[in-house]
């Protein structure tokens, strides 16, 4: 999700260890597994040689989509399923009145 959002260029590999939280040889290592299967390039930053920035081919757009629209489905039928529990009910209907003011 944090390269479908980010700039057209690119995030710099730094940049996205910070976003998910990991370290940054854990998201080295991430990026060049999804390198391998055609989902991310890396690019080198123009005017700082050692920056390398990760992007999404056309095939990891398409599979972060996929799989943003999957997780929005299950997370649905998930809080559908809870907001018949008294126990959670008013939980999510906050959830949902909150997502409604957030969602472009």
């Amino acid at each position: 999700m944090e390269l479908r959002r980010g700039p057209e260029r690119g995030t710099r590999v730094q940049e996205l260890s910070e976003a998910a939280g990991l370290d940054q040889s854990s998201t080295c290592r991430l990026v060049t597994r999804l390198e391998r299967k055609g989902l991310t390039a890396r690019v080198s930053c123009e005017h700082d040689r050692r920056g390398v920035y990760c992007t999404l081919t056309p095939e990891g757009l398409k599979r972060g989509q996929q799989g943003e629209a999957r997780c929005r489905e299950e997370l649905s039928g998930l809080l559908n399923v809870a907001a018949f529990d008294d126990r959670w009910a008013s939980m999510i209907a906050r959830l949902r009145y909150t997502a409604a003011d957030v969602t472009p």
